[in-house]
């Protein structure tokens, strides 16, 4: 009885892990994908940005953020909207 209890609990642990990891993976494309978008319209990012927008978390916010990298005219614009979702954040 026992040894099932610790198959199912490290079974539910694996699906845990799994789900888990899926989330990260998902937040560091769309993060990824924004700092392409920069870099491709702004040129490099600075690392300052880079960190900011690394420490979001929040997969809706990113999407907004990536929206931003096409209708910002300039890397300060997108600087200033990344703000703005910082503090709704808040």
């Amino acid at each position: 009885m026992r040894e099932m209890a610790l198959a199912k609990g490290r079974a539910e642990g694996r699906s845990e892990g799994r789900s888990e990891g899926h989330a990260e993976g998902l937040l560091e494309d769309a993060q990824e994908m924004i700092l392409e978008a920069l870099d491709e319209r702004f040129g490099p990012v600075p690392k300052r940005l880079s960190d900011q927008l690394r420490q979001i978390q929040q997969h809706e916010v990113l999407k907004t953020l990536h929206r931003q990298t096409l209708r910002c005219q300039t890397l300060s614009q997108f600087k200033q909207e990344l703000v703005t979702q910082v503090k709704l954040l808040k």
